[in-house]
């Protein structure tokens, strides 16, 4: 079975999509592209993604006319089910999201196969405001190594090796930049004060997790088929009975003559997520 996640960005929980109304569903209504509200519902999992890697890469999918870039993680958990965590590379500006970053920072770390908890987060500062006078937020992806047997815990004394973040700090009113693996986000003069420039640390970043992605031949319908060469090993056929065998099977039933039915095609599963919503939009992380 597979489970099919999608991110809330403005709350950094995990939810199941539902169309219709079911047991620990909540209502959730937006409004849509036609500015015409509407009505969904979500099961939220707030405890983290645990199990084995399984995949962790990008996937492009359509919205309408557009093409998004998604990042996906996939793990298994210890009863053999996928869990499938999708959510948007970009933020609605081009750059990539907090989620993002904190993923490709980490995914030269990672190992198929092992077991991690992924937790997205969104953390509130009411110490600290923005220029609006609202509590400044911070969101990523904290990435720890785990365990879902025999109780789920994550292990707080290893930490999973990040890249670092370059940045300026102040101190006694002298600027000070600290070098790290990533390229520092800068700013430049805009319409309206200063704007944000990440599309340095963003390339780097990008290139950076497309050297190291997982899984990418890894399907959600069960994996990838095994393969053989027919011009060596021949046609497999199973061998048609004679009709006296047919008849002998059918205890009599049928006549010897009637042509033996053919068995039904079994469905093909699609490994493909549902059609689902989309709505427009560390270390000493105490979790």
């Amino acid at each position: 079975m597979v489970k099919f996640l999608s991110l809330e960005s403005s709350t950094g929980r995990m939810f199941e999509f539902s169309k219709e109304p079911k047991d620990g569903f909540e209502e959730h209504t937006y409004e849509g592209t036609d500015k015409v509200k509407k009505t969904v519902y979500r099961k939220y999992y707030t405890e983290g993604l645990y199990g084995y890697l399984r995949s962790l890469h990008t996937i492009e999918e359509s919205m309408g006319d557009k093409k998004v870039q998604m990042v996906r993680i996939v793990v298994e958990d210890e009863t053999g089910d996928l869990w499938s965590l999708k959510f948007p590379m970009k933020t609605g500006k081009g750059g990539l999201t907090d989620f993002t970053v904190g993923t490709f920072r980490t995914i030269h770390s990672l190992v198929e196969g092992r077991c991690y908890r992924f937790f997205p987060y969104v953390i509130e500062d009411k110490e600290k405001l923005d220029k609006n006078g609202k509590p400044r937020r911070s969101s990523g992806m904290s990435i720890k190594i785990a365990r879902v047997e025999p109780s789920r815990a994550v292990d707080d004394a290893n930490k999973i090796p990040a890249l670092t973040l370059s940045y300026t700090k102040k101190k006694d009113g002298v600027e000070e930049f600290v070098k790290g693996d990533v390229p520092q986000v800068t700013w430049k003069p805009g319409i309206d004060g200063n704007v944000m420039d990440t599309m340095e640390r963003d390339v780097f970043l990008w290139n950076h997790a497309k050297e190291h992605w997982i899984g990418q031949n890894f399907k959600l319908g069960g994996g990838k088929a095994q393969t053989f060469d027919s011009t060596k090993e021949g046609i497999p056929e199973k061998q048609r009975a004679t009709p006296q065998e047919e008849a002998q099977s059918e205890g009599g039933k049928r006549p010897a003559s009637a042509p033996k039915k053919e068995a039904e095609k079994p469905e093909v599963s699609i490994s493909q997520a549902p059609a689902g919503e989309m709505i427009d939009d560390d270390d000493d992380l105490p979790f």
